[in-house]
C-alpha cells in the first residue's frame, strides 16, 4: 500500500551553496521509497498518477494538468526557466525483488530507472514551490512509442519551449542527444522440406546466412555531433523460422534493431540492410523513433553544465529527448540513477547520486533566480 503524503509542508532549503545535510537525503530517500512502493509497470500508472496528482495539489502555487496517466505541474504566475521530465512507469519487476535499503543504495523495481529521478523533481517541488520550474510526469515510456504519453500530454497544453532535464539514469553525467531506434523485418523465403531430404527444399537459413555474416564483422559507423560520438549500430535480435523442428525451414525472419545518430538518414541504414540481404530479401520498417538534438549549447544549459563541471558524453540510447528536441524543447539527460541497473532483476539506485543531482539541478535553479 502507497505511503499517506505528509500531512504538513516540508521545510524549505536555506541556502543553495550550504553542504547538504542528512535531512537532504532522508527526504530524498522518502520520496524514492514512496514512488517505488506504488507499483507502476507500463499501462498500470494509474494509481500512482492519482496519488501523485493528490499530492501536488497541496501546492497552490501551480496549476495541474493531466492527460491520461500523465501531470504537468507549472507556476501559476510566472514562466518557467527550465522543465524536469521523467515518467511514471517501469518496466515488470521480478518475482524475488523487494525495496530495501542497505550500504548507501536503495533497492527496487524502477529504483534507478527512473523513480530516483522522480524523487529529485518531486523534492525540489515541495522545498521550492515558488520557483520558476515546470515539471512533466508522463505514462507508457517503457512500450513502444506510439503509445509513449509525453508527446500527447504535451500537445494537450500550452507550455513555453523551455530548457528541459530529463532525468533518466545517467550516474550524474550530462548525457546530450541520443540515438534515433528502429526495427526492421527481414524476410527470406526458401521452400519447404522434410528435413531428412533437405535437398527437397531451399533451406531459408541459408539464404539469410550471408547476412549474419556481414553484421557479425560490421563495425559501428562512428558520427561525431558537436563534439560527441555517436555510434551507428546494427544489430540482429530476433529470428524466427515458423516451422517444425524436422523440417527445413521455407521462411525466415530476422529482426534488426538499427541505432542511428544524430542527424543521420536512417534510410541510408535501410538501404545497407537491403543491398546486405539481397534481391530477394523483403525488409520491412517498424517503430521508427526519431534521434535526439545535441542541446549542450543552450544558453540556460552551457553555463551550468560548464560552471558545475559536469561530464558531458553522448547518449548512446533512446531517450524521450528525441521527442522533446523535435518539439522545440532544447533538453539533456541527467539523473541519478545508475545506467547498468535499469530493468536489472535487482536494481538499484546509489543514495549519493540522489545528493549529488538534486545539488546540481538547485546550482541550476540558483543561477535563474
Amino acid at each position: 500500500m502507497a505511503k499517506s503524503p505528509p500531512t504538513e509542508k516540508p521545510h524549505s532549503t536555506p541556502c543553495f551553496g550550504s553542504l547538504l545535510s542528512v535531512s537532504n537525503l532522508e527526504r530524498l530517500v522518502e520520496k524514492l521509497e514512496w514512488f517505488v512502493d506504488q507499483p507502476s509497470v507500463t499501462r498500470e500508472e494509474k494509481a500512482l498518477a492519482d496519488n501523485l496528482q493528490s499530492r501536488l495539489a497541496k501546492w497552490d502555487q501551480f496549476k495541474i494538468h493531466r492527460w491520461r496517466d500523465g501531470l504537468v505541474a507549472v507556476p501559476k504566475d510566472k514562466q518557467p526557466a527550465f522543465l524536469m521530465a521523467g515518467h511514471l512507469d517501469t518496466v515488470p519487476p521480478s518475482s524475488a525483488q523487494t525495496r530495501k535499503r542497505e550500504n548507501g543504495r536503495v533497492y527496487g523495481c524502477g529504483t534507478s530507472d527512473m523513480k530516483a529521478g522522480l524523487a529529485v523533481m518531486l523534492e525540489v517541488l515541495e522545498n521550492f514551490p515558488d520557483a520558476p520550474v515546470g515539471y512533466i510526469f508522463y505514462d507508457r515510456e517503457e512500450g513502444p512509442i506510439v503509445e509513449n504519453g509525453l508527446k500527447p500530454l504535451l500537445e494537450s497544453i500550452d507550455l513555453p519551449k523551455a530548457p528541459t532535464i530529463v532525468l533518466e539514469p545517467t550516474n550524474g553525467e550530462i548525457q546530450v542527444g541520443c540515438v534515433g531506434s528502429f526495427h526492421l523485418d527481414v524476410v527470406f523465403q526458401g521452400k519447404r522440406a522434410h528435413a531428412a531430404r533437405p535437398w527437397q527444399g531451399e533451406n531459408a537459413l541459408y539464404l539469410a546466412a550471408p547476412l549474419l555474416t556481414y553484421l557479425s564483422q560490421r563495425e559501428p559507423d562512428e558520427i561525431v555531433v558537436h563534439g560527441q560520438t555517436f555510434r551507428q549500430v546494427i544489430t540482429p535480435t530476433i529470428l524466427t523460422t515458423h516451422t517444425l523442428a524436422n523440417a527445413v525451414p521455407g521462411e525466415v525472419t530476422i529482426n534488426l534493431n538499427v541505432r542511428f545518430a544524430p542527424g543521420s538518414s536512417h534510410e541510408e541504414l535501410i538501404e545497407e540492410v537491403k543491398r546486405e540481404a539481397g534481391p530477394k530479401a523483403e525488409v520491412i520498417l517498424k517503430d521508427l523513433a526519431p534521434s535526439g538534438a545535441v542541446c549542450s549549447d543552450d544558453p540556460t544549459l552551457a553555463p551550468w553544465i560548464e560552471a558545475e563541471g559536469l561530464v558531458v558524453a553522448p547518449k548512446q540510447a533512446w531517450t524521450d529527448v528525441a521527442q522533446l528536441t523535435a518539439m522545440g524543447f532544447p533538453a539533456v539527460n541527467f539523473g541519478p540513477g545508475e545506467p547498468a541497473q535499469a530493468h536489472q532483476p535487482d536494481e538499484w539506485c546509489p543514495e549519493e547520486g540522489l545528493l549529488f543531482c538534486y545539488e546540481k539541478v538547485l546550482k541550476l535553479l540558483k543561477s535563474g533566480k
